[in-house]
């Protein structure tokens, strides 16, 4: 016996229209408004990974937890290196709400890619950003006979920073270059202006020729104290540090990379250095030490 022709509706498209919007309608009424941030970068095609992963644009998009009882963390357990805690959540987000924010966009985007971020706004006290891990298009199982899924399914991990560069523009995005990102200190001299906060600063001729640039983190005008992050380079004692939006010009004074470290993470570089040295001598002339 075959299936009714007057019941089968598998491949009427109201009814497959009927349920992309109920679906929508559900996000709509359960989700909220997340950030899908796309990765930006070279591939390197031999070990598959991006020379320097940079995030400069984000999109804002209707999203919904799908694991709102069981957040994932309860993927901790002891490895080689030690205790790794892996936080993840299951994230939903529809097709027609991708494509109307995202690929309209950017054309080279016609669904979520693994390694892009996504940042939750009412997680945590300032948000927290996941990285896509996995991408499910088939867990609507092509309903109706829909040859697009309705929506996908995304595997979210807690994102573990790197000194990548993220400079989408929403501040509480951004915000984790200045926490975590590997930052040193440099003292100012004498000049005039003010460094804008994620712009370039750079010594040399000009930014196209620049002997060493960095990313602009902090300016404290009050102790002439500029904070610099994804530096290339040295910088030197002799030069001037300018803006390259700003057009800021200070003198560089001096600089220690040991005794300044990022923000948040205490490293102990500078106490370690000098407690060696009263035993070992660790001078740049004599790298393997001399008791």
């Amino acid at each position: 016996m075959t299936v009714s022709p007057f019941f089968n509706f598998y491949k009427s498209k109201p009814e497959q229209s009927l349920v992309e919007d109920l679906v929508n309608e559900s996000l709509n009424i359960f989700g909220f408004n997340g950030y899908y941030i796309p990765r930006n970068g070279d591939i390197d095609l031999i070990y598959g990974e991006d020379v320097l992963k940079t995030f400069p644009v984000a999109y804002i998009c209707a999203m919904r937890l799908e694991n709102q009882v069981d957040p994932g963390m309860n993927q901790d357990f002891f490895s080689k290196f030690g205790l790794e805690i892996r936080n993840s959540i299951k994230m939903q987000i529809s097709r027609r709400e991708f494509m109307k924010q995202v690929s309209q966009t950017d054309t080279n985007y016609d669904r979520p890619k693994e390694g892009d971020l996504i940042f939750v706004p009412h997680l945590s006290i300032n948000g927290e950003l996941y990285e896509i891990k996995y991408v499910n298009d088939s867990v609507d199982f092509f309903t109706l006979g829909r040859k697009y899924p309705y929506y996908w399914e995304l595997d979210l991990e807690l994102f573990k920073y790197s000194n990548e560069e993220i400079n989408t523009g929403i501040p509480d995005i951004d915000s984790v270059n200045g926490l975590d990102a590997y930052t040193i200190v440099y003292t100012m001299g004498t000049g005039s202006g003010d460094y804008i906060i994620s712009e370039t600063a750079y010594q040399g001729a000009s930014a196209n020729t620049a002997t060493a640039y960095g990313t602009v983190q902090n300016w404290d005008e009050s102790t002439l104290e500029l904070t610099l992050s994804n530096i290339v380079g040295e910088f030197s004692n002799t030069g001037t540090i300018v803006g390259e939006i700003s057009n800021t010009t200070y003198s560089l004074v001096v600089y220690d990379p040991l005794n300044y470290p990022a923000y948040e993470n205490a490293w102990d570089n500078k106490e370690i250095e000098t407690e060696s040295e009263q035993v070992i001598d660790t001078s740049e002339s004599n790298p393997f030490g001399l008791l």
